[in-house]
C-alpha cells in the first residue's frame, strides 16, 4: 500500500475540489446552451403557420425528448437554407414530400388553356329534361347522375359562391396549396381557366412546365346560373 504525506493529501483534495468546480461549471454551461437552443428552436416552430395545429405534440416532444426536437429543427433549418429557390417552402419551414424534379424548360403560359373549348352542360346530359324543375330538383338529378361514377366528385354551388371564386380567379390566376403529408407537405399548383380549375403537383410542373399531367380538373357548368341561381 502507498501512503501520502499531509502536503500531498492537501494537494490531492485541492485538485479534487477544482475538478468538481470545473465539472459543475461545465454542466451549467451545457444547460445554458441547451436552454438557448431550445428557445431558438421553439421560436422557429412558432413562426410556422401550422404550429397551432401541432402545438400539443410539439410540447410533448419538448418535455420528453428535447434533444431530438432541437436536432430535428436544426437539421430542417439547414435544409431550408439550401432551398432558397423555393421561397414558400423556406418561409413556412416545411419539408417537401419528394425530391425536387428537374426544372422544366418552358414556364406555364397564361394562355395555356386559352384555346380549350369551354365544356357545355348539354355535352354530358339532356338539358331539356331539366325544364320546369327548380334548384332543389336539379341538385338531386345532378348528384344522382354522378353518384355511381368512379373517380368523379360532383356538387352544386350557389351563384354567390361561384362569383366569389370567379372574382378571385380574375385577380389571381394561380394558387399554390401546401397539403400535409406524413413526411412533410406536398405543394399543389392550381390555375384558373374560364370555368375550369386545373390542379397539378408542383414537382410535375417544375419538370414538365405547361405539359405537366394534372391530378384533378374541376369544371363548372354555368348554363343554369341565371335561371336557378
Amino acid at each position: 500500500m502507498q501512503r501520502c504525506s499531509s502536503g500531498a493529501v492537501q494537494l490531492l483534495r485541492s485538485v479534487q475540489k477544482s475538478a468538481r468546480t470545473a465539472s459543475v461549471a461545465q454542466q451549467v454551461r451545457q444547460v445554458s446552451v441547451s436552454y438557448f437552443r431550445m428557445d431558438e428552436a421553439m421560436h422557429h416552430l412558432q413562426c410556422n403557420p401550422y404550429y397551432d395545429k401541432y402545438a400539443l405534440k410539439i410540447d410533448k416532444l419538448r418535455r420528453t425528448k428535447p434533444d431530438a426536437l432541437v436536432q430535428a429543427v436544426t437539421e430542417r433549418k439547414k435544409e431550408a437554407s439550401t432551398e432558397a429557390e423555393d421561397p414558400l417552402g423556406a418561409a413556412a419551414g416545411v419539408k417537401p414530400v419528394s425530391n425536387r424534379a428537374d426544372k422544366g424548360k418552358n414556364p406555364l403560359s397564361k394562355n395555356a388553356y386559352a384555346f380549350t373549348p369551354q365544356k357545355k352542360l348539354e355535352s354530358i346530359m339532356k338539358v331539356e329534361l331539366l325544364d320546369g324543375k327548380n334548384a332543389e330538383d336539379v341538385t338531386y338529378v345532378w348528384t344522382q347522375h354522378w353518384l355511381q361514377q368512379e373517380a368523379v366528385i360532383s356538387g352544386v354551388m350557389t351563384t354567390h359562391q361561384y362569383s366569389a371564386i370567379s372574382d378571385t380567379a380574375a385577380k389571381y390566376g394561380k394558387f399554390l396549396f401546401p397539403l400535409p403529408r406524413e413526411q412533410g407537405y406536398e405543394f399543389i399548383l392550381v390555375q384558373f381557366a374560364a370555368t375550369e380549375i386545373h390542379f397539378t403537383p408542383l414537382i410535375n410542373f417544375q419538370a414538365y412546365g405547361e405539359n405537366a399531367p394534372e391530378c384533378l380538373t374541376m369544371v363548372h357548368y354555368t348554363e343554369l346560373e341565371e335561371k336557378l341561381g
